[in-house]
Order: C-alpha cells, then structure tokens, then sequence
C-alpha cells in the first residue's frame, strides 16, 4: 500500500471502508497497521449460495460497496483490486471493503493478484489492467461490475480458466446477460450490469455515486407498498402519513468542491451480558470474553455467576452485577418480559437466550439456524406469550414463549433486520431495517400488511404510540407515522 493512500483512509473514515490505524517501517520493510474485521468475505458468502443470493440480498450489500467506493474515490483513492475476497460482511451485517491499495506478489493464477505491470485479479480485471494502461476510479467500476455480477450469478463475468483466455475475455468478449442468468431482474439492473463491463471506460457509469443510486433505485423497484386489508379482527391500517420530521441526525455533506465528508463512525465496545441490581446493560463488540462459556454449549439451568474480571466489572460501580453464560457471540439486544420474570437476549452466534429474571438461570435457548443468522433486535408481545427478532438474514421470526417454537419466519426486507416493535394491543407488529423501509405485519394471519419506502437511512429504531395510534421510527431521521 502507498503511504499517500493508507493516510487517506487512515484519516478520512468512512465505516465501509477497513480502517488504517498506523503505516510504519521495520528494517526497511513497511507494514500497515489495520483494524481487526470479525465477519465473513464474499467469497463464502457465495459458498453458501452457489446460485447467488436472492437478488434484493444482494442489491442491497454492493450498493453499500459502492457507496464505500465512492468515498474512497472522492478523496482520491483507486482501490484497483475490488473483489469478493476484498469485501467482507462483518457479524453485525456491515460491509467493509478491505485491502486498499494493496498488491499482493504471487504467481498469475486466477485467484491471485499478479504484478510486474499488470495489477489486478483475471477474473475481476478492466481491459486497461490487462493492457498495462493508467488505472482510474472507472477501472474500479469495471472490477466491481464483475463483482456484482458473481455476487448475483454465483461466478465470475468469464470463466477462464486460463489467464491467457481470461485476458482475452476481457479484452475481447462479451459476458452473458444477467437476464439470461437470472430471468425475470430488473432492466435497470441488467443494463447497470453491461454498462459497468464496457470495455471502454468512456462508457462506463460516470462515477460510484451514481452506481450507488442506481442501485438502491434498483432495491425500490424491488419493494411492495400496496396495503391489503388485514384479516385479523384488528381494523386495517392507513398507508402511514408522515408528520415532520423531529430530529435530525447527522449525515454525509458535500463542499463546495463535492468532497463527501461522513460522520465518524461510533467505537466499538466490548461484547458482555450485564445484569445488575436494579438495571441492565449491553455492550456489544468485537472482545471475546471466552470465560463466560468454557464448554461453548448451551445448557439449559445454569446459574450466572458474579463477575470477578476487571472488564467485566467496574470497580466503581455502586451496583452488583451478574455475568449471564451461554452466549458465543456478540449479544445485540436484551429484554424484559412485560411481567419482568423473562429476560430475553438476541445474539449474532444464532441463538436467542431466555432467562429467568430471578434466579439468572437460562430457560432455553431458541435457535435461529442459516450461516447468515443471528438477531440484531428481540420484542416481547404485551401478554408477554410471544416474541418477536430480527434478524440480519434479513427475517422477522415470531416465537411462542412458552413451547419456545418458532412460529414464522417472515420474509421481505432486503437487508439487516435493526428494529422490531409490538403494537400495544399486540394485534400488529413494525419491523425496520438497513434496506431503509418500515415494513407493518399482522400478528393472526403473519401477513404483510403495509411497507413504508424511503427512509433516509437504515431504520434502527421503531416505536408504537400507547394507544397504538402512530409510529416513530428512527433512520437518520426521527419520524413519526400515522396509523389510524
């Protein structure tokens, strides 16, 4: 990496962009000093999809690259090698672009990077890189069109497989049609697609930020927003009416000269479960404390223990404190039971925990199953007998509390699950998430009801009114909805 580009990101953050903390030298040998990513490349991402993900899934994750993308190239960073295996989805379901501007020195195999003039990876490769030309931000395009189309195929544009052919193939050769691959996408995605593969860079888009609209253009086109009638004895709700907005938080701003500047991204914290004497509290973060579960099982019973660490425990605390055991990730969300004896905690390592408030001691452990599971936000019903996560597989799942099954798994949202709410009659719930839309649900018939579109950001809290009258939501913005 180039000590110009690594202080560039090192100092303009931007959270999708891996962040570079110090850039040193030892006996003549640089080194770059990097933040740890907990989370999964792209690459097994597509393991577990052979075929590609679904197609919002995936929409939806590269328009966050693209995004990152576009801020690396306003501050004048061509990343030169975007590819699976450089972008990660981390456990809490953010994307990272990593190793920027690094070029790896290995042998001219379709997986690696190659140097000695040509810079790149064959299969993800511009015409320009092949041809040993100046690289520039829409060589990045092209590379990330080449992503987008293994991220939504299953494999890359060409498949080679010899360095020889692939160089060919990019010079010379057209690559299939997404719409062949995957019938019945979008228009506007599929001509993104053969746009971001042109072989001249002229042609391609004129820039990331307008591959970022065009995308979650794209993600729109993919949401429902009729309201079909409730079949619940619950009356059918209005398509919400929004009232002005109350608060704002902050958001990317351009200067004169259209550099984008983001707000810092929050720190990360560390990863315990707290339970004190008169209150309750959650960090989560990227620190295992592995104490907290030596067998790594869960068992059903266990009592919690006082916390002895000093990570655990802060000495000058006016309160006793209780570590709960059983989680093997990062806890994202906790709850009482309106009747306060159940505690419930959602984690990214697949499993809700339920606790008894009393004794500390686990009742069951409910298991959200799938590679991409985990739940970001839990809710318990008014009558206390069900519960409701999220997910960042993008599900809503609906649980009984007493027989601890898993009544719906509810699909929709294109992206993280952040926030789920019970209305106060329990008749409806309200899901938020990072595909930015508020999607409203009926608790008898666990159907659909009404979607509300263009959020100005993820929706990372929802909130019913007592009388179940409105909704509040927060994406960047606070908002409240009118729902009768």
């Amino acid at each position: 990496m180039g000590v110009r580009q690594g202080t560039t990101v090192a100092l303009r953050r931007h959270p999708g962009i891996t962040v570079v903390h110090d850039i040193e030298d030892h006996d003549g040998r640089p080194y770059v000093v990097m933040e740890l990513l907990d989370g999964r490349d792209f690459n097994a991402l597509l393991a577990e999809c052979p075929g590609g993900p679904p197609v919002g899934s995936a929409v939806s994750l590269m328009a966050e690259v693209a995004d990152a993308l576009a801020y690396a190239h306003d501050n004048g960073v061509v990343h030169r090698d975007i590819k699976p295996t450089n972008l990660m989805r981390l456990a809490d379901g953010a994307v990272k672009i990593c190793d920027f501007g690094l070029a790896r020195h290995a042998g001219a195999t379709s997986g690696l990077t190659m140097t000695g003039g040509v810079l790149g990876t064959p299969a993800f490769m511009a015409p320009e890189q092949w041809r040993a030309d100046h690289a520039d931000a829409r060589t990045d395009l092209y590379a990330f069109g080449a992503t987008l189309y293994a991220i939504l195929t299953g494999a890359p544009p060409f498949p080679g497989p010899s360095v020889e052919l692939l160089r060919d193939q990019h010079l010379n050769s057209l690559p299939p049609r997404l719409r062949d691959k995957r019938p019945g996408v979008s228009p506007a995605l599929d001509d993104l697609l053969q746009r971001l593969l042109a072989k001249n860079p002229a042609d391609r888009p004129a820039d990331a930020t307008e591959v970022t609209a065009t995308l979650r253009g794209v993600l729109s086109g993919l949401e429902s927003v009729p309201v079909p009638q409730s079949a619940s004895s619950a009356p059918p709700a209005r398509t919400p009416m929004m009232l002005p907005a109350a608060a704002t938080a902050p958001t990317a701003t351009r200067d004169e000269k259209g550099a984008r500047h983001d707000p810092p991204p929050s720190g990360p914290s560390r990863r315990t479960l707290i339970l004190g004497g008169v209150g309750l509290a959650v960090a989560a973060g990227a620190s295992a404390t592995a104490f907290l579960l030596p067998d790594h099982h869960h068992s059903a019973g266990r009592k919690v223990t006082h916390t002895t660490s000093e990570t655990d425990q802060d000495s000058t605390s006016p309160y006793e404190s209780f570590t709960l055991p059983g989680y093997t990730g990062d806890v994202h969300a906790v709850i009482f039971s309106p009747d306060g004896k159940t505690l419930a905690g959602g984690c990214v390592d697949n499993v809700i925990l339920l606790y008894k408030a009393a004794t500390h001691t686990d009742i069951a452990a409910l298991k959200v199953g799938g590679p991409l599971s985990g739940e970001n936000s839990v809710a318990f019903s008014p009558d206390g007998k069900a519960l409701l996560s999220g997910g960042i597989d993008d599900t809503v799942r609906l649980w009984n509390v007493a027989t601890h099954a898993n009544i719906a798994s509810l699909a929709g949202h294109t992206s993280n699950v952040r926030s789920v709410a019970f209305s106060p009659n329990g008749n409806m719930f309200a899901s938020g998430s990072d595909d930015r839309t508020i999607r409203l649900w009926d608790v008898a018939t666990q159907h659909n009801i009404a979607t509300v579109p263009s959020q100005t950001g993820a929706v990372h809290s929802v909130a019913f009114s007592p009388d179940g009258k409105t909704l509040a939501s927060g994406s960047g913005t606070a908002r409240v909805w009118i729902l009768s």
